[in-house]
């Protein structure tokens, strides 16, 4: 997390612990990159991105200097898979991609705030389009519209209002005006509320948790190992193992849950895993542990829910 080049958004959506008042948008299934003058944009984990040199000429070409754009990689036509391989292919250029801004940022002047940033991002992107006599929206680069609101309320309501004109979108995001930028943080006043839905699946076993620099383990569960039932056409089952984020297990149930397993004292069960809607995995797309489902004794089918 300490090297991620964006603000970080809480996944537990708690509207009544957001500063306000605060912004809602919609949350687009792109790649977020970050863009500053002629150096090469970069993920969110720092790698270079070398696919989108329309991009980057334009902002050199037409932003102002020294200011840093930040946004979602995204074709509406395409699944988050092939988005994410056009980003990171390091041989062709994706022309098709467009930079859907949510953010900028001023590396010398870094207490600006999200109110003050994003109205500066209105009105540069309306001078560059009327300078170019084009509409903003036909721009590489766009803006990601936000709902202004001022109470818990006003933001559930927009965000039922967004999901609702775009019942297949990923989620909303929920930004207070007064946040300043500090990439690599995680705090209430940037949360994210994404309806993801969940599946109870039959639980085998569990991987160990290692330290990434030595790669010793770490005596807790670091994945858990499911059976993905599925019902074929001609009515028979099959299932393939996936791995499972750990997700809601404490610190505590990981360390006891590997011991137990390690022991063969682990028995299996059945746990609601949630996981994000996409039809273009094979699995699930990044599926977590979310709590252990003793009532029930048959795991789900997919086919069959």
């Amino acid at each position: 997390m300490a090297n991620e080049k964006i603000e970080l958004a809480k996944s537990s959506y708690r509207p009544e612990k957001m500063t306000y008042p605060a912004y809602v948008s919609l949350k687009l299934d792109g790649v977020p990159g970050v863009f500053l003058g002629n150096r090469l944009p970069l993920t969110r984990q720092g790698e270079d991105i070398l696919s989108v040199a329309h991009i980057q000429n334009f902002i050199i070409q037409h932003m102002p200097k020294g200011v840093g754009i930040v946004g979602e990689l995204y074709d509406p036509e395409l699944k988050f898979k092939t988005i994410s391989g056009q980003v990171r292919d390091k041989k062709q250029q994706h022309p098709n991609l467009t930079l859907n801004v949510f953010d900028l940022f001023v590396p010398d002047n870094l207490e600006a705030t999200f109110e003050h940033r994003t109205e500066a991002l209105r009105i540069i992107l309306d001078d560059v389009a009327g300078g170019l006599g084009m509409h903003p929206n036909d721009l590489p680069i766009v803006r990601i519209p936000q709902v202004r609101v001022t109470s818990e309320d006003e933001a559930l309501e927009a965000h039922d209002s967004i999901m609702s004109a775009n019942p297949d979108a990923e989620g909303t995001v929920l930004a207070s005006a007064v946040r300043t930028w500090e990439p690599a943080k995680r705090g209430w006043t940037l949360q994210k509320c994404k309806p993801e839905p969940t599946i109870d699946l039959e639980i085998i076993g569990f991987q160990e948790a290692v330290e990434k620099s030595t790669g010793n383990g770490l005596g807790r569960v670091g994945r858990l190992v499911a059976k993905l039932w599925r019902l074929g056409p001609d009515g028979t089952r099959s299932y393939q193992q996936i791995g499972v984020g750990p997700g809601r297990l404490t610190h505590r149930e990981a360390k006891v849950l590997w011991v137990e397993y390690q022991a063969g004292r682990w028995k299996g069960g059945i746990a609601e895993i949630k996981y994000m809607k996409d039809d273009s995995y094979d699995a699930l797309r990044q599926p977590t542990f979310q709590q252990w489902r003793t009532d029930k004794d048959e795991p789900d089918v997919i086919g069959e829910i």
